[in-house]
């Protein structure tokens, strides 16, 4: 909040683009050009310092742009694909892929297995909020049910979903799966 309010202030024509690019403590931005993207780091660099807070972890997919970066503001992690928000980006073909990758156990899914299985989807963009839905109604259900903390999922199905007569357990298996699926979806 403190750092939209700082770009908020000024009338330079990046300020604006600056402000909305961030997330938490977070800047991530989009240009078209090289020399956009210089032009805007030294803004965002210099009104940041200004205010006492100090940019790092700095990564382009330009090559023009990564040697103009000094060195002490360029994050540790200097392979092709880094992580933004959660999400891995590949500077090389500029995408954007998820992290979904779920594993469970061979044992009966528990309410507590299937709400770890929820909270390891990390989703900033909302992108995965259509296919998390089912998983959340088996959440819900089981709440409703009164399902133990590390007792099985009950045998009857979610109501609002497709699988009409199949058990939770394998339902909620089959979800799990197809979210899986979705680490290989690249966004360009």
């Amino acid at each position: 909040m403190v750092l939209r309010e700082h770009f908020g202030s000024n009338k330079n024509p990046w300020f604006e683009t600056i402000r909305r690019g961030f997330y938490s403590d977070n800047l991530v931005l989009s240009v078209e050009t090289p020399n956009d993207a210089l032009a805007l780091s030294d803004a965002a660099f210099k009104r940041c310092k200004e205010g006492g807070f100090h940019l790092r972890k700095w990564a382009s997919n330009s090559t023009q742009v990564e040697r103009a970066i000094p060195e002490p503001l360029k994050g540790k992690e200097r392979s092709l694909v880094v992580s933004v928000l959660g999400l891995d980006w590949d500077r090389q073909s500029d995408q954007i892929s998820l992290r979904c990758g779920i594993e469970l156990t061979s044992g009966q899914v528990t309410r507590q297995i299937a709400l770890r299985a929820l909270a390891k989807v990390y989703d900033p963009l909302g992108l995965l909020a259509p296919c998390t839905l089912e998983m959340k109604f088996f959440v819900q259900e089981s709440w409703k049910a009164k399902v133990g903390w590390k007792d099985p999922l009950p045998d009857q199905p979610v109501k609002g979903t497709k699988e009409i007569g199949v058990p939770q357990d394998a339902q909620f298996r089959k979800f799990v799966s197809g979210l899986n699926i979705l680490r290989n979806i690249k966004i360009s």
